[in-house]
């Protein structure tokens, strides 16, 4: 699954697109080593992730990242 993110990330980049990452649960969630590698991956696209947002995270938050124009 991460292979997948990162592989369709790496080709939104290519195009200069801007994505959303949506998903049901937070990624705190998971184990260590897949939040580690997940976290990796949304550093190294972070120009191309314009927003992540979660649906069952059992709390209220949120993280805004800057756009760079």
């Amino acid at each position: 699954m991460l292979a997948d993110l990162e592989a369709f990330l790496g080709k939104m980049e290519e195009k200069e697109e801007l994505v959303w990452v949506i998903g049901h649960g937070d990624p705190a969630d998971c184990n260590y080593i897949w939040l580690k590698e997940f976290n990796k991956i949304m550093k190294k696209y972070e120009s191309t992730v314009l927003i992540e947002t979660y649906g069952n995270t059992k709390q209220i938050s949120a993280k805004i990242i800057p756009i760079p124009f």
